[in-house]
């Protein structure tokens, strides 16, 4: 009973939770905060008139190229979180890469503005660091999603496939001494149709966060996040019921 109380624990409060930074409390990760460089609503840069062209020019090579290095160090913490954690080594292997996707972008970019001379392209760059990446406010929140929902994957097939192969053991003994185990039989089975339907759904809440992207935010991202959270929910509601039956079978 020990072992169901605890799967049942666990995914209750993961699944009840409404935001993404309680997600990442429950799978006990700490993620680097963004650090208090810039912002993620591009504003155009204020450079004063009187200030010469060179300057200019000069003032957004800096500007831009720190904003990247901010970035870069941000995705590289992030990127440790992910090694650290308890995701398989196939799971890591699918979100580190993301990452460094966007690191070599960043620094390719990084590179462009360094270079920079004609103050009309440096603008144009700067400004795509906010509008192509969107690195803190969707593409972090994004692969912190993902990784929790991967762990309670995890946690999911591994914690059930040990609680009922317990309850079918005792099932079997039970059947063994001449009781009728019909009931807790049938609430087993309905069980283990459950499981790999919760499974299904976690997979596809996965897969529409990976799915988010600069271009969806503000309006499309935040519907996209409202309906990944009601599917948590929904999901939390089916787990009740799972947890019911595994109590019947046990029984």
């Amino acid at each position: 009973m020990k072992k169901i109380i605890t799967l049942s624990l666990t995914l209750a409060f993961i699944f009840g939770l409404g935001s993404l930074a309680l997600a990442e409390t429950a799978t006990n990760v700490t993620v680097p905060v963004p650090p208090v460089v810039g912002t993620e609503t591009y504003q155009a840069e204020n450079i004063p008139a009187i200030i010469d062209q060179t300057t200019k020019v000069s003032y957004l090579i800096t500007r831009g190229q720190n904003l990247i290095t901010a970035r870069v160090n941000y995705l590289n913490a992030l990127k440790k979180q992910i090694s650290a954690s308890k995701l398989t080594d196939n799971q890591k292997s699918e979100l580190t890469p993301l990452i460094d996707e966007q690191i070599t972008k960043l620094t390719a970019l990084k590179e462009q503005i360094k270079a920079g001379t004609d103050l009309t392209t440096l603008k144009t760059q700067v400004k795509s660091i906010y509008t192509d990446f969107r690195i803190y406010s969707v593409f972090a929140p994004k692969i912190r999603l993902m990784k929790s929902i991967d762990l309670q994957i995890n946690h999911l097939t591994k914690n059930s496939d040990e609680v009922l192969a317990k309850i079918q053991a005792r099932i079997d003994t039970a059947k063994a001494k001449g009781k009728d185990v019909t009931a807790r039989q049938t609430a087993l089975d309905a069980a283990k149709t459950q499981i790999p339907a919760l499974q299904t759904k976690l997979s596809d809440l996965y897969n529409k966060a990976m799915a988010l992207k600069p271009a969806d935010y503000p309006d499309t991202y935040k519907t996209i996040i409202t309906e990944i959270r009601a599917g948590i929910k929904s999901v939390a509601t089916e787990f009740r019921t799972l947890y019911n039956g595994l109590k019947k079978a046990k029984q």
